[in-house]
């Protein structure tokens, strides 16, 4: 589930991912992601060593269908991340930081996004477009403040500072 939250500056929008605590293992590659769910990871004490920790300032790759089965693009810089509970067991925290209520992101505008990661933008499907609020969110976006989408392949960019990275 995604939320609209409001345009920020620019052509960046900020909206909120609703995980509803579902967890979320983010690699630098997508195709390394272990067969294995990320509760037997935790159960087996492995989890800490495959964690990709979802922080503040972290780029992040999204490909997702709309639910007119349009499939789009973004790339979206995590600005919050709302944790689940508040047990302080080590076991309990390592869970959570994969598993968060909501994600609060901000997606990077077209024109950033390619000159930020434009070799990742061009390897995409050529039906697959980048994601545009003003073009793909329903309207009037007062009455459709969230919407559905289908996550096909989300992807942990590294940290925003470096674009070498990409």
């Amino acid at each position: 589930m995604v939320r609209y939250g409001y345009e920020a500056f620019a052509g960046f929008h900020v909206m909120q991912l609703i995980t509803d605590c579902n967890p979320l293992l983010l690699f630098s590659d997508p195709k390394a992601v272990p067969s294995a769910s990320p509760w037997s990871l935790y159960q087996h004490g492995s989890l800490g060593s495959m964690e990709a920790n979802v922080m503040a300032g972290r780029a992040l790759f999204r490909r997702f269908q709309l639910l007119e089965g349009l499939r789009r693009c973004a790339i979206f810089i995590v600005q919050e991340k709302v944790m689940q509970g508040t047990s302080r067991a080590a076991d309990s925290r390592a869970f959570r930081r994969i598993a968060p209520k909501s994600l609060e992101l901000v997606l990077v505008s077209k024109s950033v996004a390619f000159a930020f990661c434009g070799r990742l933008s061009a390897q995409q499907p050529t039906e697959v477009e980048y994601f545009d609020p003003e073009r793909d969110w329903p309207k009037p976006i007062v009455f459709h403040a969230s919407f559905s989408v289908v996550m096909e392949e989300m992807a942990f960019l590294g940290d925003t500072r470096s674009r070498c990275e990409c």
